[in-house]
């Protein structure tokens, strides 16, 4: 007989074709999960940093709430309430501490400047987040009617 010109090739058989595909399934899911892991990570490491930032906001946030004046003297502002010092804030040089009964707290661990209104009535602090990109946050008294 004559040969027509058939090439022949060389295959894999059905077993073979599935063992890959188990293979590489089993692959793939560790690779996602892995991934999956690495996201969590990385969010809760931004939450933590973002969540210092909120401490030190709802810290200063009630300090404004709770004093009726300010008083700026050289890096620090003393907050009054009913006449008597309650609070004080120190700008540092690179942070922002508040000084309640004796013990220091930081509040922001990185800030690059801050500003009092001419009434001393507001305040504005500039602070660094967790990518280095700068947060302006402002802070009023409270009107007494």
């Amino acid at each position: 007989m004559k040969n027509r010109g058939l090439i022949s090739l060389r295959g894999s058989t059905l077993s073979e074709v599935l063992v890959t595909m188990v293979l590489s399934g089993i692959v793939l899911l560790a690779l996602y999960d892995g991934f999956d892991i690495a996201g969590k990570a990385l969010r809760r490491t931004a939450l933590e940093s973002k969540g210092d930032v909120l401490a030190g906001h709802c810290a200063l946030e009630i300090m404004m709430m709770q004093s009726d004046s300010l008083c700026k003297t050289g890096n620090m502002l003393v907050f009054f309430s009913c006449g008597k010092p309650c609070d004080t804030l120190i700008f540092g040089d690179d942070e922002v501490l508040q000084r309640k009964g004796g013990r220091n707290t930081v509040l922001f661990a990185e800030y690059s400047g801050y500003s009092v209104s001419q009434k001393i009535d507001s305040l504005c602090i500039k602070i660094y987040d967790s990518r280095q990109c700068i947060m302006k946050l402002e802070y009023g008294l409270r009107r007494i009617r």
